[in-house]
Order: C-alpha cells, then sequence, then structure tokens
C-alpha cells in the first residue's frame, strides 16, 4: 500500500510540475510564439492535468484498500479522447 501511494504521488508531483512548467512558458506568451492561440495553451493545460487527476483518484483508491489502484491509468486514453473532443483551438473552429 505504501508502494502504490508512493508511486501515486510521484506520478501527481510530476503531472503537477510539468504543468506549471508550461503554464510558466506560455503565460501572456512568454516563451510561446505571440500567434500561438490562447485556446490551444488552455488545452495542452487540461491535457496535463490528466495524469494528475488520475493519480489522485488512484490515492484515493489504493487508502480505500483495493488491490490494483494502478490500473485507473488504463482510463488515461478516454480522458484524453474528452479533453480533445470538448475543447477547441482557435485554428480548428468548433468540433
Amino acid at each position: 500500500m505504501i508502494a502504490t501511494c508512493l508511486f501515486e504521488v510521484n506520478l501527481l508531483v510530476l503531472g503537477l510540475v510539468f504543468t506549471r512548467q508550461w503554464l510558466y512558458a506560455a503565460w501572456n506568451h512568454r516563451l510561446v510564439s505571440p500567434d500561438y492561440p490562447e485556446s490551444a495553451i488552455w488545452r495542452r493545460v487540461y491535457h496535463g492535468m490528466i495524469i494528475p487527476v488520475i493519480s489522485l483518484a488512484g490515492i484515493m483508491i489504493t487508502l480505500a484498500g483495493f488491490d490494483s489502484s494502478t490500473m485507473i491509468y488504463m482510463t488515461a486514453p478516454l480522458a484524453t479522447y474528452v479533453v480533445d473532443r470538448y475543447t477547441t483551438t482557435d485554428h480548428e473552429g468548433t468540433r
């Protein structure tokens, strides 16, 4: 249980660090092209938050006492599809 929680916390922290790094680079187009759409920046933030959210769910599942809580990462492709389906970028138009 401790090893699983440590694994989940590790992925949670790494996901948050990478998302924060992207926000730092993209905020006010600091390190990205001024032509890069604002909606595309936020779409990448949503993508970056998929693994931290799944990790948080995995931690709760582990603490509830269920085995194989890491199987929840199999929902990542579905979460990616949902993010892609319900977010649009300025250059793509409405889906």
